[in-house]
């Protein structure tokens, strides 16, 4: 939750619906177009399901959980139209170093890293 500073606290991670509006926008579609680009939904929300994972059992920080957000969609079978596997990572890793205060946790004295 959030403390007096307006700082999240914890991070916040892409879900499968966050995922496909940020590659609709990128094909100029809507989100039930990029859907229908998936080839596996699976594989998809699969991947995007990682950081959370590695932050919870390997204490993963940040940097970590965008890397592995990134090989995962960049690995998994997940689009089957588009030759660049990184186009929904890309965005969405941008989308947070725009807004670090909605994913980085303050330190213990309360400051950003």
């Amino acid at each position: 939750m959030d403390d007096d500073s307006g700082l999240i606290e914890e991070p916040v991670y892409l879900i499968l619906e966050d995922a496909l509006e940020i590659y609709a926008a990128i094909i100029g579609a809507t989100a039930a177009q990029a859907a229908d680009h998936l080839r596996s939904r699976d594989a998809l929300e699969g991947a995007l399901a990682r950081p959370a994972q590695y932050a919870h059992y390997q204490q993963a920080d940040l940097a970590l959980q965008a890397a592995v957000l990134a090989h995962g969609i960049a690995a998994a079978p997940a689009r089957s139209s588009s030759p660049r596997p990184c186009a929904i990572a890309s965005p969405a890793l941008r989308r947070a170093a725009e807004r670090p205060q909605a994913i980085v946790p303050p330190l213990v004295d309360g400051r950003t890293g």
